[in-house]
């Protein structure tokens, strides 16, 4: 029994539960995890549930939600980015958060289409063209930012584009609530197309677009926070995109 996963679940537990109705189904998931892991996949001991006379049996998602979601893995296995000061890469932590969104996306929508996108072999460019053949609703690229130990906060890269632009500040403010930024932390950046980041963010017309940069993985305050939050942080980039795809009346 990992008694630093269990811990992490638990503290996920505490946050989901401290949300809005939406993480009670991720509180959820922890705890059967939880269960799971305690008993050594035994069956676990389950009392019945009391029942409502009221309850009509409501479904637990949100079958009303039609949309697709992209989700780029930055970098390659080859070329892995940043270095998490924890252990790992770059790569391999934003290659957990996507299976995470796409995970939970399952289970509480199940009628949104989410694709996962990895840059081996085909770079930048090719990622965006699987994208763009999938005609996607929104699309984001994962990728943490590193500098020098000491760098924090977090930034969300888009193009001028008014629907990448109100995308973008809706992921970057679920992103902040998940690390306790206060005000917009380093906020929403809009590139030029020659920036850093352009070719990623001018990619994909049509489709609201952002490139996130949650914490510095070379900061070992925000590397342990961030490995601590893994699943809030997924859920809260797939709820972000959620709150966006209903304004735009896709629900």
């Amino acid at each position: 029994m990992d008694k630093l996963k269990i811990l992490d679940g638990l503290y996920t537990i505490r946050w989901c539960l401290n949300q809005e109705p939406a993480k009670i189904d991720g509180a959820k998931v922890e705890v059967t995890h939880l269960i799971n892991q305690i008993t050594l996949n035994e069956p676990p001991y389950e009392t019945e549930e009391p029942k409502d006379p009221k309850d009509k049996g409501t479904p637990g998602h949100d079958d009303k939600l039609t949309a697709t979601l992209v989700v780029i893995v930055g970098h390659e296995k080859k070329a892995p980015g940043a270095d998490f000061i924890l252990g790992g890469s770059e790569y391999q932590y934003n290659s957990d958060i996507a299976l995470k969104i796409k995970q939970f996306g399952a289970e509480k929508y199940p009628n949104l289409k989410i694709e996962i996108i990895y840059r081996d072999g085909i770079g930048i460019g090719g990622a965006y063209r699987k994208a763009a053949a999938l005609k996607p609703d929104a699309c984001i690229e994962l990728h943490f930012n590193a500098f020098n130990g000491r760098a924090h906060g977090t930034e969300t890269l888009c193009s001028v584009s008014s629907e990448d632009k109100k995308y973008a500040g809706i992921i970057h403010a679920k992103i902040c609530q998940v690390f306790d930024r206060s005000g917009s932390s380093r906020g929403v950046r809009v590139l030029s197309r020659g920036a850093r980041g352009g070719q990623s963010v001018y990619s994909l017309p049509g489709s609201a677009n952002c490139l996130v940069e949650p914490f510095f993985g070379d900061n070992a305050e925000e590397a342990k926070m961030a490995n601590e939050r893994r699943t809030p942080y997924a859920m809260a980039l797939l709820e972000g995109t959620v709150d966006w795809l209903k304004s735009q009346g896709m629900a």
